[in-house]
């Protein structure tokens, strides 16, 4: 409709603004060509007015269909670009978006420390905005970002930063992301760190010192994972509410309910018909079940999934899966 009054009002700035933020609520929906159609006659439209801000925004708005699309080479040649028009012209608000989707990319692509980079590149431009919402968001992302390299107690720090952050704004789906991130965290210094890095993180958390680091570190991430479980229902956000259920699961696994975690992985398989999460539900059934059907599954899922978008993550699986040397980084 707006777009629809803009035209008739001979505003071609506004109608091509219209335009852009159709198309990426189409690219959220999953229709690409469509979102790509509207986009790209953004783009000509400030290419033709001459306007470098307004270009940037619509290259980068085209740069995020390419990235829900798993095209990341061409959405990263967008994003760069934008970057570049938008740092030439001093216009840090997109230069930190830009910044923000390269490292979301990266991440994808398991090129971590080009993924790190680019948040610190982003963080001090947020914060000399003013910006508190994209500040809190850049600094969430990075605390994340460092679980992968195994920085855990920058990781810690930054997450809880977010945390405190998300609460002061009211933001309940950051919130539910970061109350995931911590679970996760404590899920992967439990599963695959020493007692020295779990003593060190539980400090971070503000866990008590004279309790069993381990008993305690468990309870904590069972309370992160259920707030993040209760927000995501109350949201209905599908990829928290997922992803904080498999945590749950995780803490059955741990604290020896075996026979739960395998039962509450059926009923989710059950219920489920999306392409990765039931890759995850079947890796995590094989994980506990050593089941020769879950891990045949599970490749099927992730060599399905790889074909569609080379994201870093299906290849780590995929390789545990086979029984090969499993990469840490790109």
């Amino acid at each position: 409709r707006q777009i629809e009054i803009n035209a008739r009002l001979h505003d071609r700035a506004a109608f091509a603004n219209a335009l852009g933020t159709l198309g990426l609520v189409l690219s959220y929906q999953g229709r690409y060509t469509e979102a790509l159609r509207l986009l790209e006659e953004d783009l000509a439209i400030c290419e033709s007015l001459g306007d470098q801000r307004l270009i940037a925004v619509a290259v980068g708005g085209i740069g995020i269909v390419h990235l829900h699309e798993g095209r990341f080479d061409d959405a990263l040649k967008d994003l760069s670009r934008q970057l570049s028009i938008s740092e030439s012209i001093g216009d840090l608000r997109q230069a930190a978006y830009a910044l923000g989707n390269m490292a979301a990319i990266d991440v994808q692509l398991g090129r971590y420390e080009h993924a790190i980079q680019n948040c610190e590149h982003s963080i001090p431009i947020s914060r000399s905005l003013g910006d508190k919402r994209r500040l809190v968001t850049d600094v969430g992302n990075l605390g994340a970002i460092l679980l992968n390299v195994r920085r855990h107690n920058e990781a810690c720090q930054y997450l809880l930063f977010a945390l405190e952050g998300d609460r002061e704004l009211g933001d309940l789906p950051g919130l539910s992301y970061r109350f995931h991130s911590l679970a996760e965290l404590l899920l992967e210094v439990l599963t695959n760190e020493s007692a020295q890095v779990l003593e060190e993180v539980c400090e971070c958390l503000g866990i008590p010192s004279n309790s069993d680091a381990r008993e305690s570190a468990i309870r904590t991430a069972q309370n992160y994972a259920r707030e993040s479980l209760r927000i995501s229902r109350e949201l209905a956000k599908p990829d928290t509410l997922f992803v904080s259920q498999i945590e749950l699961i995780r803490i059955d696994a741990l604290e020896g309910r075996i026979e739960a975690a395998i039962k509450s992985l059926d009923e989710m398989s059950l219920l489920s018909s999306q392409e990765d999460q039931l890759a995850e539900i079947h890796y995590w059934l094989w994980r506990l079940s050593k089941s020769e059907n879950d891990r045949c599954t599970a490749l099927t899922h992730y060599e399905k999934l790889l074909s569609q978008a080379p994201i870093f993550e299906y290849q780590k699986r995929l390789a545990e899966l086979r029984g090969e040397p499993v990469p840490q980084s790109m």
